[in-house]
């Protein structure tokens, strides 16, 4: 779970250094697929906020955001935003089915955007596959943020161990080549990446949250959005 503590009530999570803006590459992404914008446009890959500093990302299936959940700022992460179970950053040559990406926090980090789960399932299956061990994948997932974060690879798969049972050792093709494994090893990936549901905005949902009168301003924002009244 990522434990800084961001800078927006949204959660911006897992901020990294505030050094130089990272170039940002522009997609037009159909509408209702996943975009950090209005789904439909032609966007840069930056944070997008609601009136309240939620961050929000345009899926398939609505809008996510954690405006009307219970998931509090320091918890929020843009693992569930994305879509995106190990956390990605956007990076052309191992996020290869990703359709976009946004910008979280003030540091570095543009993290990828996936359509569905099962395409960040297989990015991240490629990249596993060639390691020895689980431990050894773990150290360059981490990168230099291990000692950023003050979380070890060992701390790491003991995070991935709250929800499956993956060893350090553990031959990386005994997860990557077994359907089952794999399946659980991604539950163990979203634990240690700290993925915590929102709410999917919908016209349903919204009908559902226009009925406490403190939410008319942003109802009628994500309202604008989807073109639709609740």
């Amino acid at each position: 779970m990522h434990d800084a503590t961001p800078p927006d009530s949204a959660g911006a999570g897992w901020p990294e250094h505030d050094s130089g803006a990272v170039p940002w590459r522009k997609v037009t992404v159909p509408v209702g697929m996943g975009a950090p914008g209005k789904a439909g446009d032609t966007v840069a890959t930056n944070e997008v906020y609601d009136p309240a500093n939620n961050t929000w990302v345009a899926h398939a299936e609505g809008i996510r955001t954690y405006f009307g959940s219970n998931v509090i700022g320091d918890m929020r992460t843009s693992t569930w935003l994305g879509n995106n179970p190990s956390n990605f950053d956007y990076t052309p040559s191992f996020t290869k089915r990703a359709i976009s990406s946004f910008h979280w926090g003030h540091g570095v980090h543009h993290f990828a955007i996936y359509l569905n789960e099962a395409d960040a399932s297989e990015d991240l299956k490629e990249r596993v596959r060639p390691f020895a061990t689980m431990i050894a994948y773990i150290r360059v997932h981490l990168g230099k943020s291990s000692k950023e974060k003050n979380r070890s690879p060992e701390d790491y798969i003991k995070d991935m161990q709250r929800a499956v049972a993956v060893n350090a050792n553990d031959p990386a093709v005994a997860w990557t080549d077994d359907a089952e494994k794999w399946a659980s090893l991604i539950k163990g990936f979203k634990s240690a990446e700290g993925w915590k549901e929102g709410t999917t905005i919908t016209p349903a949902k919204l009908k559902e949250l226009s009925s406490d009168p403190k939410n008319a301003a942003l109802v009628a924002y994500y309202q604008k959005l989807l073109g639709s009244t609740p």
